[in-house]
C-alpha cells in the first residue's frame, strides 16, 4: 500500500510539473479554472497546483506582472456543477480539465452552447485517447478556436479558382486552384487537417427554399461543414445563413459576347500593317513616280540625266520597282535624282523587311475580328443585351459590379478571427499570386482545362509548321486576281488595236 502511495505521489507530482510548465508556456496573463472529477490521482494533483500556481488574493495590492492567477477549483460529478465555471472572460481564459469520467462534461458540451468560451486555451488530461477524442467532437469542442484537428470544407469543382486533377480513369487525386491554396496554406499555419467534400445534396452554392437553405449554403447554416468554398461572393443576402472571412480576392461581372469566327486567310496580306499606314504608303507610291520625273526633267536641262526616266509613266514604272525591291536597269546620273532614288531605296526596304517579317505570323495565326471590350462601345454599339438571373462573368476587359471573394463559415465561428489574421497575412506576403499562377500552369497541361498533356506541348514546339494551302491563299488569290486584269487589259489592247 505504500508502494502504490509513493508511485501514485510520483505520478501527480511529475503531471502537477508538466501542467505548470503548460501554463506558464502557453497561457500567460489568463485566468485559470481548476476542473476535476473524484479521482485520486486528480486529487493530488489539484492540491499541488493549488501550491504552485498563484490565486488574486495572494498577487492583490502587487504590481502588475504577466502571470496566471488561479480563480476557480471546481470539482464535478454532474452537469450542474460545471455551471459554476466562468466560461465567459474579457480576456484570456484557461482551462484545466482533469477528468476521468468524461461523460458530464460532454454532455455539458453539447447542450450548453451560450455558455462556454470558444476563445479560451483548454488542457484535457484524461487516461483516455478516446475521451479526448470525444471531446474535440462535440459541438462546443468543434468550435473551439484552440482545438483544431479536422476542418470539413464543403467545395465543388469551379474553375478556375477550384480545380480537379484526374487520372487516366477519371477518379480524383487532388484538388487545386486559387481557393485550395489558401485552404491549404490555413491548415499549414493553423494546423488542422482539411476535409474536402461536395454538397449532400448536390447543389452547388444553393438558395432558399421555403425557408430552408440548400447547397453549400445550407451545410453551413446547419453547421454541417465548418467551411464553404467556391468562388464565394461576399454579399449581404446570405448574412443570416453564415458568416464571412476576410476577402481574400475579388471578382467582377462583365458582359459577354458572342466570338465571331476568325477572319478568311487571304486577308492575312493586309493584316502586317493598320489601314492608316498602307494609305500612307499608298501616297507614297503615287506622289515618288511624279516626283522622279520632275527631278529627272529638271536634271536634263542642266546636265545628260538618263532619257529613261524623261516621261513620266517611265519614273512611276521606276519607282513602282524599287517599292517591290525589283533591280532596275539603269541608275540617274544627276546627283539630285541620286540622293532621291537613294532614299527611296532606304525607305522601302524598310517598309518590305516590316511587311514580310510580319507577314509570317499572321500566315500561321488567324485573326479574329475586333470584339466589344469596354462598357462604353457596348453602348454605343446599339445591340441587345439579354441576362438571366445573376449577372454573368465574362473575359472582357472592363468589368462591373465588383465583388470581394472569400471563405463562408459557420455562424459565430470561432475560426472567423484566426483565418482573418492568417489571410492578411496571406494578402501583404504576394504568396496568393505565385500559387495562382502555378495552378494555372498546371491546368495547361490538362486536357480537361483547355491545355494539352504533359510532353505533348514539348513535342509541339519543336516541330516546324509546314505553310500549307489554306495559309497561302491570299497569295494564290493576287496571282488569279493578276491574271484576270491581265486578261482584261489584253482584250481591251485588242480592241484598241482593230480600231
Amino acid at each position: 500500500m505504500r508502494l502504490n502511495v509513493t508511485r501514485q505521489s510520483v505520478e501527480a507530482a511529475s503531471l502537477s510539473r508538466l501542467l505548470v510548465s503548460m501554463v506558464q508556456q502557453d497561457m500567460v496573463d489568463c485566468r485559470l479554472a481548476l476542473i476535476y472529477d473524484a479521482s485520486d490521482l486528480y486529487s493530488v494533483v489539484v492540491q499541488d497546483l493549488m501550491l504552485l500556481l498563484p490565486n488574486p488574493k495572494q498577487v492583490h495590492g502587487l504590481p502588475h506582472t504577466k502571470i496566471s492567477l488561479l480563480n476557480k477549483v471546481v470539482k464535478f460529478d454532474e452537469v450542474k456543477d460545471l455551471l459554476g465555471v466562468l466560461w465567459v472572460s474579457t480576456g484570456c481564459g484557461g482551462y484545466l480539465l482533469l477528468l476521468d469520467h468524461t461523460q458530464p462534461l460532454l454532455t455539458f458540451a453539447n447542450t450548453h452552447h451560450h455558455t462556454w468560451d470558444y476563445y479560451g486555451r483548454f488542457v484535457i488530461v484524461s487516461q483516455s485517447v478516446k475521451a479526448v477524442e470525444s471531446f474535440t467532437a462535440t459541438r462546443n469542442g468543434k468550435k473551439t478556436e484552440h482545438i483544431l484537428g479536422v476542418v470539413k470544407v464543403s467545395t465543388f469543382e469551379f474553375a478556375p479558382s477550384i480545380m480537379y486533377y484526374r487520372s487516366d480513369d477519371g477518379s480524383l487525386l487532388y484538388r487545386f486552384g486559387e481557393d485550395i491554396a489558401v485552404t491549404n496554406t490555413l491548415a499549414s499555419i493553423l494546423n488542422f487537417t482539411a476535409l474536402f467534400a461536395e454538397p449532400a445534396d448536390g447543389n452547388r452554392w444553393g438558395w432558399k427554399v421555403n425557408g430552408t437553405w440548400t447547397g453549400l449554403l445550407g451545410e453551413l447554416h446547419r453547421d454541417e461543414t465548418d467551411i464553404g468554398l467556391a468562388n464565394l461572393y461576399i454579399t449581404i443576402n446570405r448574412l443570416g445563413a453564415l458568416d464571412y472571412s476576410a476577402p481574400f480576392s475579388d471578382d467582377g461581372s462583365c458582359f459577354m459576347a458572342r466570338v465571331e469566327p476568325p477572319l478568311p486567310r487571304w486577308q492575312a496580306l493586309a493584316f502586317p500593317f493598320h489601314p492608316w499606314t498602307w494609305l500612307a504608303i499608298l501616297v507614297g507610291l503615287i506622289l515618288s513616280g511624279p516626283i522622279l520625273f520632275l527631278l529627272a526633267a529638271a536634271s536634263s536641262r542642266c546636265g545628260d540625266e538618263t532619257k529613261y526616266l524623261a516621261g513620266l509613266s517611265a519614273s512611276w514604272h521606276y519607282s513602282f520597282g524599287i517599292h517591290f525591291r525589283e533591280p532596275q536597269w539603269s541608275l540617274p546620273r544627276m546627283d539630285n535624282t541620286r540622293v532621291f532614288v537613294l532614299f527611296l531605296w532606304l525607305y522601302t526596304m524598310i517598309l518590305t523587311i516590316a511587311y514580310s517579317t510580319n507577314l509570317t505570323a499572321f500566315l500561321l495565326v488567324q485573326k479574329s475580328p475586333a470584339s466589344i471590350q469596354t462598357i462604353d462601345e457596348v453602348y454605343d454599339s446599339g445591340i441587345q443585351v439579354a441576362g438571366i438571373g445573376a449577372p454573368l462573368n465574362g473575359a472582357k476587359e472592363e468589368c462591373f459590379m465588383p465583388f470581394n471573394i472569400g471563405m463562408g463559415l459557420q455562424r459565430h465561428s470561432p475560426l472567423k478571427r484566426k483565418f482573418d489574421e492568417v489571410i492578411g497575412w496571406i494578402q501583404q506576403s504576394g504568396i496568393l499570386k505565385i500559387d495562382v499562377r502555378r495552378a494555372l500552369r498546371l491546368a495547361a497541361t490538362t486536357k480537361e482545362y483547355g491545355g494539352k498533356a504533359e510532353g505533348q506541348e514539348e513535342e509541339e514546339e519543336g516541330t516546324v509548321v509546314a505553310l500549307n494551302v489554306d495559309h497561302m491563299q491570299g497569295v494564290f488569290m493576287v496571282a488569279v486576281i493578276g491574271w484576270f486584269i491581265a486578261i482584261i487589259v489584253f482584250i481591251l489592247e485588242s480592241f484598241l488595236s482593230r480600231n
